[in-house]
């Protein structure tokens, strides 16, 4: 049987965590141990993480540290795991997985060949209650490749199952706390192995006043991530091309190597933002996001 690490970070998640653990812990078809990073929490969270540690000791791994943001959170807890597990993958603390999740995912990627391999899917999106809200179709009119990625990160961190391989390769970003961890993985499955898009959806999602992200809380909600998509100057993008470029050099892919060249470079001149702009596979398939991109790399906010 498969054994598989789930990388949680919590942060004042009384509410639902036991839902979500739960859920985690009795997967069928495969081992799951759980490495919980509590991110500071003021509430009760910890204490109802121990309240199960206590009851499967050897599964659950917690460790209660200050707040550095979800990002960094998950980075570390990258760092932290072991190597001795098949497979690896990322959890929320307020969702419910379905029983056959990491089943599912685990049989997707062990149908593709390579060693270095990422599974995503959709999810079902529900409220606070688990009431059904909708179901995401990340595949409609959405080309899955790297440059599109690099556009827009469309996959949901929290559907992650990725190989052992694959985690050791992203060992070497765990010390950039800025970088998001599961755009991180994305990138380098994209680069050197496999994405195996699932359209199921093994994931209730839920939403609420008190998640992270913006999907599925409004329209106001919305159009203010997409604001600060387009405006903030954060340079996620041009960052994390620079340190690939540093620790990966020659073993890049030559046409990823140039890309990631554009990218580090664009800010430099005109001439470098016109190359990235016109590169024709640098297209999502949706207008919006690619024009949205465009702007972003003219005002040097990419």
């Amino acid at each position: 049987m498969d054994k598989i690490a789930i990388l949680m970070s919590t942060f004042n998640g009384e509410r639902y965590i036991d839902e979500q653990i739960e859920s985690i812990l009795f997967q069928e078809n495969v081992c799951t141990h759980i490495w919980i990073r509590d991110d500071g929490s003021t509430d009760a969270t910890v204490e109802k993480i121990q309240k199960w540690k206590e009851k499967v000791p050897d599964r659950i791994f917690v460790f209660s540290e200050e707040n550095v943001g979800y990002r960094g959170s998950f980075l570390k807890l990258l760092a932290m795991v072991s190597d001795e597990y098949d497979y690896y993958g990322f959890s929320d603390q307020d969702d419910v997985w379905h029983k056959d999740k990491c089943a599912r995912a685990i049989q997707k990627l062990e149908a593709v060949s390579g060693s270095l391999k990422l599974y995503t899917s959709n999810l079902n999106i529900v409220d606070e209650h688990l009431n059904h809200i909708s179901k995401t179709d990340i595949e409609k009119n959405y080309h899955m490749t790297l440059y599109s990625y690099w556009i827009r990160a469309r996959f949901a961190g929290c559907t992650y199952v990725f190989s052992k391989a694959l985690k050791i390769k992203a060992m070497g970003y765990t010390g950039y706390t800025s970088i998001d961890h599961d755009f991180l993985l994305g990138t380098l499955a994209f680069v050197y192995g496999k994405v195996v898009f699932d359209s199921n959806a093994s994931i209730e999602h839920r939403r609420s006043a008190q998640s992270v992200t913006s999907g599925g809380k409004g329209i106001a909600d919305r159009i203010k991530t997409e604001f600060n998509h387009l405006f903030r100057k954060n340079g996620a993008r041009y960052f994390l091309a620079a340190k690939i470029l540093e620790k990966e050099g020659d073993k890049l892919p030559a046409a990823e190597r140039e890309f990631f060249s554009d990218v580090a470079h664009y800010r430099n001149s005109l001439r470098g933002k016109l190359k990235l702009l016109c590169n024709k596979e640098f297209a999502s398939g949706v207008h919006v996001f690619d024009a949205m991109t465009k702007v972003k790399v003219l005002l040097s906010n990419y």
